[in-house]
């Protein structure tokens, strides 16, 4: 008797199976970059008027100016600058600065000069964390410039493509 009770639940447990459905689960992943610049200003000492590809102070080939990202899709960096200024009516263009972007230090090459409008100046396609992407500046000192201390804003955008 215990068996055929055994066996009868074993066949009504069957008898409710459902025949099973396939449910497709999906979700969409955001964008996302954090950007953490491993310096605040650049300084380029004491130069002559009439210079041009001077290096700041430490030189960037050491790879003290640099930004740290996390991020997990490609990315790129933009900057802009505002022009040079002493605060008393002199001035100089802010294209006089050239800057660059590598993630490998010996290929920084500061070709663009900077303007007004942020401009792409470097890209890339690498994801994960702790990427290091390094930056480098040069100055040209227009010829008969006056003699006075100048400072001027650079901005640095890093979003993803």
């Amino acid at each position: 008797m215990k068996r055929l009770i055994t066996l009868l639940t074993a066949l009504v447990l069957v008898a409710h199976v459902v025949s099973p459905t396939d449910i497709n689960v999906s979700v969409d992943v955001a964008k996302a970059i954090s950007v953490t610049f491993n310096y605040n200003s650049v300084s380029f000492g004491t130069l002559t008027q009439g210079t041009s590809d001077n290096h700041p102070t430490p030189d960037y080939t050491g790879g003290s100016y640099n930004v740290t990202i996390d991020t997990n899709y490609a990315w790129q960096s933009k900057a802009s600058g505002t022009d040079f200024s002493d605060g008393a009516g002199h001035s100089f263009s802010i294209g006089n600065l050239k800057v660059d972007t590598n993630e490998t230090l010996g290929n920084l090459n500061p070709a663009i000069s900077l303007t007004g409008t942020p401009q792409v100046i470097g890209t890339s396609s690498t994801t994960g964390t702790g990427i290091i992407d390094y930056h480098a500046y040069t100055l040209t000192i227009p010829s008969n410039q006056y003699s006075a201390s100048y400072t001027a804003t650079v901005t640095w955008t890093y979003e993803n493509q």
